[in-house]
């Protein structure tokens, strides 16, 4: 079972021209390189942050606006540090980015995703939060829907950021510049989950729970 956010149409087909180049050298592909991690950073912030962002109806004008510029600082410190990282493409490097992204790319009706596993208990947790939003008892149970967005968004922000770069054996000085990324990312979502569970009302809080389900692919 995954948990999934959308993956932009480019990502997916950016991923596929980088399969067939596999047996290349890597250094001639480093464009192709950088504009994938690029897009799949984008890809992590919008899901995890703007596109959750968008269904909290309780984020203030302030508070939204801060989150949004936040997204955007980290997309661009993280497309710079995606460039050092790839500044040294060895044949093996490459084959553990392809294999990397074929782990986390999926296939949904919706078009293509990043999936990130997620455990029995978690999606546990999804259902019955979802069961109790058409019962119209969530309000009575923000504590369950607070835990499990938490458990499955923190989950994702460390497989989706922080692993990548992890894999890519960066220096002292880059694995500064992802800790302050993975900082920024968690910070952010977290915040703005907090105070949509707290002030939401039942009709709102259905539509966090639903933010959830819909992600899941079994």
């Amino acid at each position: 079972m995954q948990f999934v956010i959308p993956a932009s149409p480019q990502l997916a087909r950016d991923i596929s021209e980088l399969r067939a180049r596999q047996h290349g050298d890597p250094m001639r592909d480093k464009a192709l390189y950088d504009a994938i991690g690029a897009r799949y950073v984008d890809d992590v912030v919008d899901g995890l942050v703007l596109d959750f962002l968008r269904e909290s109806r309780k984020t203030s004008p302030a508070m939204r606006s801060l989150v949004e510029k936040l997204a955007s600082l980290i997309k661009s410190v993280s497309h710079g540090l995606v460039g050092q990282a790839f500044a040294r493409l060895t044949p093996e490097k490459g084959a553990s980015v392809l294999e990397f992204l074929d782990q986390r790319l999926c296939e949904r009706a919706e078009g293509p995703g990043l999936g990130v596993p997620i455990d029995r208990a978690t999606v546990d947790g999804i259902d019955r939060a979802t069961e109790a939003a058409l019962e119209n008892r969530l309000a009575n149970d923000r504590a369950l829907l607070l835990v499990t967005m938490k458990t499955v968004i923190d989950g994702a922000i460390d497989f989706h950021y922080r692993r990548p770069f992890a894999m890519l054996e960066l220096g002292f000085l880059l694995r500064k510049g992802v800790d302050v990324g993975y900082d920024a990312i968690r910070a952010g979502a977290m915040s703005t989950i907090e105070r949509s569970v707290a002030e939401s009302d039942e009709h709102e809080l259905a539509d966090l729970a639903a933010f959830l389900s819909r992600r899941v692919l079994r």
